[in-house]
């Protein structure tokens, strides 16, 4: 991975969207990685469960909040990673201080 890559991406959790292509595909393969891809769009059931697991409990329903609110964006793309990019920087701006990226 290139520094210019890791410039464009390394800085998500800090709310910077770099509106890349490549890098909306990266985020959307994260959210792959994690088992929370089902049928090229993220399942809500999926990302609950992942919540569930990962997250330390406090912060477990203000990060649901998010999810909740913002699942529907990926509605308005066709594009697999344009879908989840957009639904991962509406989680963003849901509430900064609940959003992790991993």
């Amino acid at each position: 991975m290139s520094i210019f890559f890791l410039d464009q991406v390394g800085h998500i959790d800090q709310g910077i969207f770099v509106e890349n292509h490549n890098v909306m595909c990266y985020i959307a393969c994260i959210y792959k990685l994690t088992q929370a891809v089902k049928n090229n769009k993220l399942n809500l059931d999926l990302l609950i469960k992942q919540i569930d697991i990962l997250y330390p409990t406090d912060l477990k329903e203000e990060v649901k909040k998010s999810v909740y609110a913002c699942i529907h964006v990926q509605d308005n793309y066709d594009d697999m990673c344009e879908a989840i990019f957009y639904t991962t920087k509406c989680f963003y701006e849901f509430d900064p201080k609940y959003f992790i990226f991993a």
